[in-house]
């Protein structure tokens, strides 16, 4: 009865315990408005969140080919805002020729992210003939929180660089056959919710998995094995007790 009573308690910590730590955080994709271009075409570049939960701050950088791209404006989308009237501000911007950055938050009382949303869009400018120019993820860092019916909030933060946030980068080709005839059927984004939907993946784009979770996976199977050993000691040594 002893032994049994270990081994369901095990088996309960391990399935808490390890799907938590499993748990993948947001995904930050970058879309593009177009996969092809030409030299002095404008583009715009989507900065979505997808899988918020109880979102409360969100602070994301991207950095575009230098060669082939410049960053003419940054608009702020619906995911978090940054007036002060709607409830949130900006800790942080940044907007350089080649990357920009921003970080927003929300006051007490305001409105809490989940699900998809536009967090910002990059307006582009082709500055080269041909080439395949990436868009890349810098820095993200997402805030959210544990459990907004509390009046003590307790905060869980995922970063790009700890393997809690997924980066999905893009490119973009330019000097391509007729980039007009492949985006004159192209959806209008310019009306963007927090629900909105990206356009299909192609080819251009790259998922990135941060290394840091297969490291996680492993740690997870590592606390399980070691949850085993601990059992099968303490039941063994039970057994000899009672023997004795």
């Amino acid at each position: 009865m002893f032994s049994k009573r270990i081994v369901a308690i095990a088996l309960i910590f391990m399935g808490i315990i390890v799907p938590a730590l499993a748990q993948s955080g947001p995904t930050v994709e970058i879309v593009l408005s177009q996969p092809m271009a030409q030299i002095g075409d404008t583009v715009t570049a989507d900065v979505f969140v997808r899988g918020a939960v109880n979102m409360a701050g969100t602070d994301i950088g991207i950095s575009v080919d230098p060669l082939c791209l410049s960053v003419l404006e940054r608009q702020t989308g619906t995911f978090l805002p940054i007036e002060s009237e709607q409830g949130g501000f900006s800790i942080f911007s940044e907007l350089n020729e080649h990357d920009t950055r921003l970080a927003a938050a929300l006051l007490q009382g305001g409105p809490i992210a989940n699900g998809d949303g536009l967090f910002f869009r990059a307006v582009l400018k082709v500055t080269c003939e041909t080439g395949i120019a990436p868009l890349t993820v810098t820095f993200a860092e997402l805030t959210g929180i544990v459990d907004p019916s509390v009046e003590d909030n307790v905060y869980v933060t995922y970063r790009l660089d700890g393997g809690t946030v997924v980066a999905v980068n893009t490119q973009l080709v330019i000097g391509g056959q007729s980039a007009a005839a492949v985006t004159a059927d192209a959806p209008d984004q310019s009306s963007a919710t927090p629900s909105a939907v990206a356009p299909a993946e192609t080819s251009a784009q790259v998922q990135t998995q941060p290394f840091a979770q297969i490291a996680l996976a492993v740690l997870c199977v590592g606390i399980v094995l070691a949850g085993l050993f601990i059992v099968i000691v303490i039941v063994r040594r039970r057994r000899v007790d009672d023997q004795q």
